[in-house]
């Protein structure tokens, strides 16, 4: 019999650790990542201060970058016209894990992927 084919959504606002969450949970787990910005339910959760500062070194040191707004949207944090807690969940109706990416992740990558295995 196949194995169970699960998908993992990894979402939340720019800048914070998503994309970095979803490559590190794929190597974990033994499959592939497909990135949106790269398809991005866990939800990651950072302060805006961490936001803005990792935000400015990409749209500093990766030329990539650009494609994804991340001056712009600098320029509408300080203005007052964006906030990441305005942030949208995706609505699906399945089981959900919020992680905190302020500082490495929490739940931590193995934790993450045995909630990932147990569903």
């Amino acid at each position: 019999m196949p194995a169970r084919q699960t998908l993992v959504v990894v979402s939340g606002p720019p800048g914070t650790g998503e994309t970095t969450l979803a490559r590190s949970l794929a190597l974990e787990l033994g499959c592939p990542a497909i990135i949106r910005d790269e398809i991005k339910q866990g939800r990651c959760v950072t302060p805006t201060l961490t936001i803005i500062e990792r935000m400015t070194e990409r749209a500093r040191s990766d030329r990539h970058r650009a494609a994804h707004g991340d001056r712009q949207l600098r320029t509408d944090i300080a203005a007052g016209a964006y906030s990441p807690e305005g942030f949208v969940d995706i609505s699906l109706d399945v089981p959900t894990l919020l992680v905190d990416t302020s500082d490495g992740y929490q739940s931590g990558t193995a934790e993450i992927a045995a909630f990932v295995r147990a569903r």
